[in-house]
């Protein structure tokens, strides 16, 4: 999941750039993105502030949402292996 991995490289650069009040804020959220599955096992509005808090527009937020939590994309990452007959 190619958004996914971005979106860890995004709070990598804030933790290396943010202040100390900000720091445990993005280890939290680096810690919530470690599983691939990660938005599949939280609240959507914790989802939605968590993707604000990486700067991402108000505007933005639902169809980004909308892609991390599609079961299409998940599956293709998941289960990119042929069914032997």
């Amino acid at each position: 999941m190619e958004l996914l991995e971005n979106l860890r490289k995004s709070v990598d650069r804030k933790i290396s750039l943010c202040n100390i009040e900000d720091l445990e804020k993005y280890k939290i959220i680096k810690e919530l993105l470690k599983e691939d599955d990660c938005f599949f096992c939280m609240k959507k509005d914790t989802a939605y502030a968590l993707l604000e808090d990486l700067d991402f527009l108000k505007k933005e937020v639902p169809h980004l949402y909308e892609q991390l939590t599609s079961s299409d994309v998940y599956l293709q990452t998941k289960c990119s292996f042929e069914i032997e007959r």
